[in-house]
């Protein structure tokens, strides 16, 4: 069912038992979503505790209706996206050697203050909030009909080379960075596959300490975070030839030479 490992049998009775729970607590499926796949993503976030995994899900569904999530890929615009893009470099690039998409994010050319004349922080937010939804409806599904098996994590490239304290000092940006953390864990539970962080500068250890607990244990630890230019670590799960020039790979494609301007 997921990208790195099958349902083993403790999962399927869990499952099961799981099932039952939010049937009898009236808390259904949310549409676009299987069913059994969703409990499952919940389930291994609370390491098979059918009661955190219910309480857990029962405040997804919450979640999910007052966000009204299912209609956000239909109803949200976003006309500022390419001056945002601007002010804070991103894309998705390629997949991972286990066929996951790849979200890249050049924090290292942050300007925090173009950002936010570009857009404010309710719709970076909501942006965020679509990003997701796409990862779930489309990219996902995607990069499994071209891997050939199921694709349902993302890998995480984030540079953070020459980011000066005042960026992870402001407020705002803080703000976002947390909300997006407790987003990704608390509502997209193991969508996430992992987290690659290169050039983390000394001061990086502040916004660790603050967004951490935005994250669950589990989370926390699909993390790694580099001094250097993590390079080890980019090419053991991204081919060079799918990893940008700027991130110490071989590929040059339009994307990668955004990247470099």
């Amino acid at each position: 069912m997921f990208d790195d490992s099958a349902v083993s049998g403790p999962e399927a009775a869990s499952l099961g038992e799981f099932r039952i729970c939010v049937e009898k607590k009236g808390l259904h499926c949310p549409p676009g979503r299987d069913n059994d796949e969703l409990l499952l993503r919940f389930l291994r976030a609370r390491m098979l505790d059918v009661p955190k995994a219910a309480a857990m899900y029962e405040e997804f569904v919450r979640w999910h209706k007052e966000q009204s999530v299912d209609s956000v890929l239909e109803d949200f615009s976003y006309p500022e996206l390419e001056r945002v893009i601007e002010a804070w470099p991103q894309a998705w690039h390629k997949t991972d050697k286990r066929g996951r998409p790849v979200n890249i994010q050049l924090f290292s050319r942050l300007n925090v203050e173009a950002l936010f004349e570009a857009t404010s922080e309710e719709r970076l937010i909501r942006r965020g909030l679509w990003v997701l939804e796409d990862l779930h409806q489309n990219k996902l599904p995607a990069c499994s009909r071209d891997a050939g098996h199921h694709v349902g994590r993302v890998t995480i490239v984030i540079d953070l080379k020459n980011v000066g304290i005042s960026t992870f000092t402001n407020s705002r940006v803080r703000k976002i960075l947390s909300h997006f953390a407790h987003v990704f864990s608390q509502y997209y539970p193991e969508y996430l596959g992992q987290v690659i962080i290169v050039n983390a500068p000394v001061s990086f250890k502040i916004v660790w300490q603050l967004l951490g607990p935005f994250m669950d244990e589990k989370t926390r630890k699909k993390i790694s975070i580099h001094r250097g230019d993590g390079s080890e670590s980019l090419l053991e799960a991204i081919d060079s030839e799918d990893l940008p020039a700027v991130l110490g790979g071989s590929c040059h494609c339009k994307v990668c030479k955004s990247f470099s301007r």
